[in-house]
């Protein structure tokens, strides 16, 4: 079919209309088919006018922004006790939010997005694994009675869990560090790694100074009959200590989100769509 000038050309893979006579899409880059069939007065992605290509990605990059702006403030709540299970809920709105709008920012961003959720899904199914191993290890040594391997058993069961532990936060601290990658600027991808480095160390401080505490408390508390609770009630302290310390790359994350949030809000990222003059 003829192309007459001035004529619309609907791109066949994003539905971007496109003014004939040139070769690339100006939305997604991708060549245009010489088959092409040119539609002046219907698109494909249209219903209607609020239904249009234009005002459905745009709802798709309000949702990114939204969804980013959640995970914020689900990263900056998320090491408060009690209300770290508000802040989880949260940040999986948010993360629902980012998944349906990723497709607006390109085929990069797209499939970064579902490999982060892919991380994160493995990350989940193994700590629950780790933590369900644990128990029924800890209900086994207990189902016949304390004795004297009971303390050494659940210290070996512990080491095992903790460095499993670590194993599971390195996945899924990839998970966040790779759903926003593609949208940072240089800033915001270096405070990423910086965000990853920070959270290993965390957990080999926690394997090498709490481990050893958690360790000889349970050996305290198993160490008479019945068990003697309050050297694990002492431990309250360390944990406390814990939380404090996980708080640093919570604050972290939410910093670099909110640098994509910032892009995102200023209108830097996507890139502005630009029609060729016709």
């Amino acid at each position: 079919m003829a192309q007459g000038a001035g004529s619309t050309v609907y791109c066949p893979f994003c539905g971007m209309p496109n003014t004939s006579g040139y070769p690339f899409c100006s939305n997604c880059g991708r060549p245009s088919a010489p088959s092409s069939i040119t539609m002046p007065q219907h698109n494909p992605f249209e219903t209607g006018t609020a239904g249009s290509f234009s005002d459905f990605n745009e709802k798709r990059i309000a949702n990114t922004q939204k969804g980013f702006l959640l995970l914020i403030v689900g990263f900056v709540l998320q090491w408060i006790p009690i209300v770290q299970y508000i802040a989880f809920i949260i940040s999986l709105v948010g993360a629902i939010l980012v998944i349906l709008g990723r497709e607006a920012f390109g085929d990069r961003h797209s499939t970064f997005v579902v490999v982060a959720v892919l991380l994160y899904i493995v990350g989940f199914l193994a700590e629950a694994g780790l933590a369900v191993s644990f128990a029924d290890s800890l209900a086994g040594a207990f189902s016949s009675g304390v004795t004297s391997n009971t303390a050494a058993f659940v210290e070996s069961e512990f080491a095992t869990l903790l460095w499993g532990s670590l194993a599971v936060s390195i996945i899924l601290a990839l998970s966040t560090l790779i759903l926003p990658y593609t949208l940072e600027s240089d800033t915001g991808r270096a405070l990423l790694w910086a965000t990853l480095a920070v959270q290993i160390v965390i957990s080999l401080v926690v394997i090498v100074v709490i481990g050893p505490e958690v360790s000889h408390a349970v050996s305290a508390a198993l160490a008479s009959s019945p068990p003697n609770l309050k050297p694990l009630v002492n431990l309250e302290g360390s944990l406390n200590t814990l939380r404090l310390l996980g708080a640093i790359p919570s604050f972290m994350l939410a910093g670099a989100y909110y640098i994509v949030w910032k892009r995102i809000a200023e209108g830097e990222i996507p890139s502005p769509l630009h029609l060729p003059a016709s």
